[in-house]
């Protein structure tokens, strides 16, 4: 929803300053080049500013993207540099599930329950 109540006003201030920029041209021809610049400055700096406070999430969820490509990158170079030194190939080299663990405990004992 914030998105499309910015693009309204943004939207708006432009179209205002086309009505504006017509009228100019009609009923003062010769101030029509400062009227174009100061408009583009103003839309300029409206543009900034909505780029700045709408888009904050984006910049840091882009970056730690880009954080973890590097390091998927640097896995997968340790990767093939181990499997060009040892001679190995990729499917010979199996993994191993490192997040699983055994939990001891008596499996072959059935507990004896009150309700069946």
């Amino acid at each position: 929803m914030r998105g499309k109540s910015a693009y309204l006003f943004l939207s708006i201030i432009i179209l205002l300053s086309i009505v504006g920029l017509a009228s100019t041209l009609i009923m003062n021809p010769s101030h029509i080049f400062r009227y174009i610049i100061v408009s583009a400055i103003i839309i300029g700096i409206i543009y900034l500013l909505a780029q700045k406070f709408f888009a904050t999430n984006r910049g840091s969820e882009h970056r730690a993207f880009l954080k973890a490509a590097r390091s998927s990158k640097k896995r997968l170079k340790k990767k093939e540099s181990y499997m060009k030194t040892s001679g190995r190939s990729a499917k010979k080299i199996r993994r191993e599930a490192t997040h699983l663990t055994v939990i001891e405990g008596k499996k072959g004992k059935r507990k004896s329950r009150a309700f069946h």
